[in-house]
């Protein structure tokens, strides 16, 4: 009896986690019956308002079944307990294709979320049908290096000696740690790294819309330094460069796709060079007018890239 008791309180417990193994935010649009797109947000701390806002449902209407989500301990899906983990984020998105029957999807990996995805992809590859880098980080390391590069052009420019003296002081730092991201993220927002000098019309009534969106805009902080300094402790995410993993999950049938705007301040057009050497001209879209939210920039581009791309 005694055994009993023992095993049934295991089986409780093992169910209790194993239904709760997902994020508390989840939103789908469009009919499950079709192709599903699963997008992964960008961070680590933030959510995945942006495209669920502005792009999502337009996506849907062309026949597909979108899945968005907030990781556990970001945005909507509060959860004090999150471990900022890949093996944990890797377990939610596997509670997500349960929750929705999902066999095989398209991932959306945006900035961090292409990380995300293609590290899924490569432990879970018959779970992936397609891979669409969206803005997706490859080298953290190139990517620092350029936005150092770019903006100590930019304070030579300007004459702007304290902008050279931080530069100066952040030189100096361990490129791996937390502080070193946070000083290179806050020179790319100093310097506009994050916006398109020319946005289209369809691109400021969008980017309208999100800044009219309270909920939103309350949000945007929730687990932001939180989830940035457990995924860098846990995973030591700064170091990771995915451009490795690109040839191994072609060799396991998994189309991978890029969408990138000429304005971000992220990438150097040699990264983007080396992206289309590896996955081809026709798979890599590279364009004016576009920066880091590229979705938001060039929808309607990206919309066509994604017809074209996952049929």
């Amino acid at each position: 009896m005694k055994r009993f008791l023992v095993a049934l309180s295991f089986l409780v417990l093992f169910f209790v986690n194993y239904t709760h193994a997902q994020p508390s935010y989840i939103k789908t649009f469009g009919d499950p019956k079709d192709k599903p797109l699963i997008f992964l947000h960008g961070g680590p701390g933030s959510n995945a308002g942006s495209f669920e806002v502005t792009t999502a449902e337009q996506v849907s209407a062309m026949g597909y079944f979108v899945v968005v989500y907030d990781r556990r301990g970001e945005g909507r899906s509060v959860d004090h307990d999150a471990k900022y983990t890949f093996r944990q984020t890797f377990r939610d998105l596997n509670a997500i294709y349960r929750k929705y029957d999902i066999k095989k999807a398209t991932l959306i990996g945006y900035s961090f979320g292409g990380l995300v995805g293609t590290l899924y992809a490569e432990k879970y590859s018959e779970k992936v049908s397609s891979l669409v880098l969206l803005s997706s980080l490859l080298s953290l390391q190139d990517t620092y290096a350029t936005i150092i590069s770019k903006s100590d052009s930019i304070f030579k420019v300007r004459n702007d000696t304290t902008g050279l003296r931080d530069i100066a002081i952040v030189k100096e730092m361990d490129n791996s740690s937390f502080g070193f991201r946070l000083h290179c993220f806050a020179f790319a927002t100093q310097n506009g790294f994050f916006k398109t000098p020319h946005p289209n019309e369809l691109s400021v009534a969008l980017n309208n819309k999100l800044a009219l969106d309270t909920t939103l805009t309350l949000l945007s902080q929730y687990g932001r330094d939180t989830a940035a300094r457990g995924f860098l402790y846990n995973e030591k995410y700064t170091t990771l460069d995915i451009s490795s993993k690109f040839e191994l999950l072609k060799n396991k049938h998994i189309n991978i796709f890029a969408f990138y705007g000429k304005d971000d301040g992220l990438f150097s057009p040699a990264q983007l060079e080396r992206l289309k050497s590896q996955l081809g001209n026709d798979h890599v879209w590279y364009l004016d007018d576009c920066s880091h939210a590229a979705f938001i920039d060039q929808q309607t581009l990206f919309m066509e890239a994604i017809a074209s791309w996952i049929r």
